[in-house]
């Protein structure tokens, strides 16, 4: 007990030491409060919303991951709020996310696929990635597929932009066959612009432009604001650091139950329901000035 006290108090001792004391909203009042007042002072917020781990929780199939009919109330609203500029980031197609979410209203809200690759605002298509790199994608995906006929607890998903691999019902015997994968992939990519990404139980092979901090800008510079206003981004994946480091000066919220001081976020919160009721006190502060 002693020991495991005192492993605990070095690692927040080092996360002070190094300027990143992190707070999970939900156990301090005081941040909490001084966080609802800078959004009830700010004219207009834009944000930012991972979709798995975010606002449904992490399922082994992936197409069980359906928002409640409360849930979508909820982002309803939000969408609804002439001060609030919502945006659903996602590594999913588009097309996948819209027909699992549940989401029934994108002409009032903007929705990024492919982790960026794939962008709707306000229902309509914006493209402004080119799709490079495409036929070496394609190729490294054949040689996966081929490596894997064994496997059937892999599981191939092609976006055609990129390609997932998921192991989430993998047993640890059947994973020993990742460090081929991952070689097979680096050999592949080396010298070319394509990147890993490496998530909870999937990794994706993806041209290296992408990223979801790109919309960050992109949907400001659509948006055409010039009032005060404030950018809050929140997820739960590596990938969502990437949302995290592009918006340095607004507030940034990891969804996870232990520290990671990896991470750039500087609060936290420890699921997805505290995520809706960080929304619905969004909402509160902002109902009043629509």
């Amino acid at each position: 007990m002693v020991q495991e006290f005192f492993k605990l108090f070095l690692f927040k001792s080092n996360l002070i030491l190094r300027g990143k004391y992190i707070i999970f909203l939900f156990e301090n009042k005081q941040k909490l409060d001084k966080l609802k007042e800078k959004i009830k002072s700010s004219d207009r917020i834009f944000l930012f919303l991972d979709y798995d781990g975010t606002l449904t929780r992490l399922r082994k199939n992936p197409l069980d991951a359906v928002l409640s009919k409360g849930k979508i109330k909820v982002l309803k609203r939000l969408s609804l709020n002439k001060n609030i500029i919502l945006t659903v980031v996602s590594g999913r197609t588009l097309s996948n996310l819209l027909k699992v979410s549940g989401i029934d209203f994108p002409a009032k809200i903007n929705i990024a696929g492919t982790h960026g690759a794939e962008l709707l605002i306000k229902n309509k298509p914006h493209c402004f990635l080119k799709k490079t790199h495409l036929k070496i994608i394609k190729i490294i995906k054949k040689d996966i597929e081929n490596l894997l006929q064994d496997y059937p607890c892999f599981q191939i998903e092609d976006k055609n932009i990129s390609f997932a691999v998921h192991y989430r019902n993998c047993s640890k015997s059947e994973l020993k066959i990742i460090p081929k994968i991952r070689k097979l992939i680096e050999h592949c990519t080396e010298k070319k612009a394509i990147k890993i990404l490496v998530m909870k139980k999937v990794f994706e092979v993806m041209p290296l432009n992408i990223n979801k901090g790109k919309i960050i800008e992109i949907i400001k510079r659509e948006s055409d604001t010039q009032d005060k206003s404030l950018t809050i981004c929140i997820g739960d994946d590596k990938t969502d650091e990437f949302l995290f480091k592009n918006n340095a000066g607004g507030i940034n919220i990891k969804v996870a139950k232990t520290f990671d001081a990896d991470s750039l976020a500087s609060f936290y919160l420890k699921n997805t329901i505290e995520v809706f009721n960080f929304l619905k006190i969004l909402l509160d502060k902002l109902m009043y000035f629509q």
